[in-house]
């Protein structure tokens, strides 16, 4: 789904400040940042700073800003699973846990690789929700042409989302799955990214209130 609507979309996987997975392009100062996190052995924000350190050592001065907006901390063995997962969004954050472990009668094995899956498509559910909770008033609001890119990108954002659900609720089927608190639910997190997407299109729907392209007795900002 990235692929086709974000094009600037890069990956990167680190071990021991050494690369050993990468996709599309990233900055170099990255791999810098990355050393200096195993040379530093203390928290990332921290790392950040001695990579400063090391640039301005070096004759070049950098600031460098640091947006962590997502974290999720990973257990997994043939046992259990255990996973932690938050995320800050303008919809508010998500914070939430669960451990997963096999039925009596398990017929499929607990590999890491699909504690791994799972965990990816709650955060990209989160995101996704967002996405189309956005374009879910935008539409309403008359913001998005028909027929454009941005409404195939609403259709195909749909569609991913429900699909992400599915292979989510299939994982609940396979295994013994407890979260803390509940899990977060696409239809909640919707109803909250619509009501932070009324903040963000407040200026473009009183615009077009202004010019009467839409009819101000219909709605209450």
């Amino acid at each position: 789904y990235e692929k086709s609507w974000n094009p600037n979309i890069w990956a990167v996987v680190y071990h021991n400040g050494r690369i050993i997975f990468q996709y599309g392009t990233h900055h170099p100062f990255l791999d810098i940042i990355e050393k200096c996190d195993v040379a530093n052995k203390s928290d990332y924000a921290q790392s950040i700073q001695f990579a400063e350190e090391a640039f301005s050592q070096a004759g070049k001065k950098v600031n460098i800003d640091h947006d962590s907006n997502i974290a999720l901390v990973v257990s997994s063995n043939a046992e259990q699973a255990k996973c932690g997962i938050i995320v800050r969004s303008a919809a508010g954050a998500s914070t939430f846990n669960y451990t997963a472990t096999p039925k009596e009668d398990a017929k499929k094995p607990m590999y890491a690789h699909t504690t791994l899956t799972v965990a990816a498509a709650f955060l990209e559910s989160i995101q996704l929700a967002f996405q189309v909770g956005l374009l879910n008033r935008k539409i309403e609001f008359q913001l998005v042409e028909q027929y454009s890119d941005e409404e195939r990108h609403h259709k195909r954002a749909k569609s991913r989302l429900h699909n992400l659900d599915r292979a989510i609720e299939g994982y609940e089927n396979s295994f013994n799955v407890k979260y803390r608190p509940d899990r977060p639910l696409v239809k909640d997190m919707l109803k909250s990214a619509e009501n932070a997407a009324m903040k963000i299109l407040k200026p473009q729907i009183e615009s077009k209130l202004e010019a009467g392209e839409i009819d101000a007795k219909d709605w209450v900002l």
